[in-house]
């Protein structure tokens, strides 16, 4: 999970320590920007994404809030919680769907359950969710994001679209079956020994290959073939999209 943090002051330190005793997002990767337009631009021009994002509104709140709308339109799954200088309330956070506004001298009282808040509605805009351990923290990815997972030596690696639409790669210590055994019914199909494809990004299927939404094209060993037509078939006929 990676958050980032809206404050141009030292208040930012007293945050990253408030959220590291956060056990949800203790690990998690957290960027700092003191910058309101950087941060803008660094997420349009798909040098970032994350998941929570807390405005930290100065003097001028309607800044942060426009920014919080503008990332919010290209993130839109991200969560946003304002934090305000004055107990009264801002109307104009409203104009951004957001988890909370809370007031500076209620942050330590409150911050733990805004975030946890943020995360729950985070997992439950899709259940369908793939948990792993990846560069020293925990990850998760939503199913519908997924290509495929390949085994690399004693890693897997898991190829998905980000939310910016980017195709993007990271690498796990878990096995392929540790990823996929919270599904009830397996959503991949073994196409390769060492290559399991999401049915949900197949937009195609030739005898010698998978056409992927991406247009990547993953190929079928000879041994898989038939199981993988078959699957193929089935998922096509059903239009299965709960799991």
């Amino acid at each position: 999970m990676k958050l980032a943090v809206y404050e141009p002051t030292e208040y930012s330190r007293y945050l990253e320590g408030l959220l590291r005793q956060i056990r949800d997002v203790a690990g998690s990767t957290i960027t700092f920007y003191e910058d309101l337009q950087f941060m803008v631009e660094d997420i349009e021009s798909g040098g970032d994404s994350f998941d929570i994002l807390i405005v930290v509104c100065g003097e001028r709140p309607s800044e942060g809030i426009n920014a919080a709308y503008q990332i919010k339109f290209h993130l839109a799954d991200c969560q946003i919680i304002f934090i305000q200088q004055s107990d009264l309330l801002m109307p104009e956070v409203y104009r951004v769907e957001h988890v909370c506004a809370l007031s500076k001298k209620h942050v330590l009282l409150l911050l733990i359950d805004a975030v946890q808040k943020a995360v729950k509605s985070l997992l439950e805009k899709d259940r369908r969710v793939i948990y792993v351990n990846a560069d020293h923290e925990k990850r998760y990815i939503p199913l519908r994001n997924v290509f495929y997972l390949e085994r690399v030596q004693r890693k897997t690696k898991i190829c998905y679209e980000t939310n910016m639409g980017k195709k993007a790669e990271i690498e796990t210590s878990f096995s392929v079956q540790q990823i996929l055994s919270p599904f009830q019914k397996n959503p991949f199909v073994r196409c390769h020994k060492s290559i399991f494809v999401n049915m949900q990004k197949i937009e195609g299927f030739h005898s010698a290959y998978l056409l992927l939404t991406s247009q990547e094209r993953i190929p079928i060993g000879r041994a898989y073939q038939t199981q993988v037509r078959a699957a193929f078939l089935k998922f096509a006929d059903s239009n299965l999209v709960e799991y």
